[in-house]
């Protein structure tokens, strides 16, 4: 199930990013009112037990400007989640949390972290983002927010980083301005995290992301 951000409250008039619970993907319209600065979001994935560098990555991540944090998944231990709280944050299960999938909804809750099991769907500054760890279970939210155009992806499981873009034509249908038959492309961006503790990446760097959704401006940041 994805869990979408819908607006309706003081906080999302006031940050731009809006409230949680759970709908379908695509129930709402985003058109939630934007306010204040751009929101920068902080996403990092993949500490598996390694708290101090889920601690590290939040810390550096703050430090250039983020407001908002994205966990994608495999804590592997609660103390990594216990990171998150205080933050204006949201986190997703991965396939290596199995031991904590019973527990998360309710420890997240009480310690204030918005929890998906498999995604989160968030809709900030106007832009669509969906929050995911990447594994099999994912691909079904995954697809549908590809059709509907969700402009970003984030994700963690892969422990690198990496980005791709997926395009998709859509027909405007004959009532559009456009005319009988025109079409539109939307495009989204698929950004994966790294790893903030076991990097995959060839220069064996771990790392965690930063994300601007209003402007598209995104940058990977070095952890440790």
């Amino acid at each position: 199930m994805t869990t979408v951000c819908t607006a309706g409250t003081d906080e999302g008039a006031a940050t731009g990013v809006v409230a949680i619970e759970p709908r379908r993907l695509l129930a709402h319209p985003y058109d939630e009112p934007v306010a204040g600065p751009p929101t920068t979001l902080g996403i990092l994935s993949d500490a598996h037990g390694h708290r101090g560098r889920a601690r590290m990555a939040i810390e550096r991540l703050q430090a250039r400007g983020a407001s908002m944090f994205l966990y994608a998944g495999d804590a592997c231990d609660l103390k990594v989640i216990d990171q998150l709280a205080g933050l204006h944050s949201f986190a997703v299960a991965g396939n290596c949390d199995r031991h904590l999938w019973k527990c998360l909804p309710d420890y997240c809750r009480a310690i204030g972290v918005a929890y998906g099991e498999v995604s989160i769907e968030l809709s900030v500054d106007g832009k669509r983002v969906l929050l995911t760890h990447g594994d099999p279970r994912c691909a079904d939210d995954i697809a549908v927010a590809e059709r509907a155009g969700v402009e970003f992806i984030v994700r963690g499981h892969g422990h690198e980083k990496a980005l791709w873009e997926v395009k998709r034509a859509a027909d405007l249908g004959p009532g559009s301005h456009s005319g009988s038959g025109s079409r539109r492309s939307s495009v989204t961006r698929h950004l994966c995290a790294g790893s903030v503790a076991e990097s995959r990446d060839a220069d064996g760097i771990c790392r965690a992301l930063l994300l601007t959704p209003a402007t598209g401006q995104f940058e990977w940041i070095e952890v440790g």
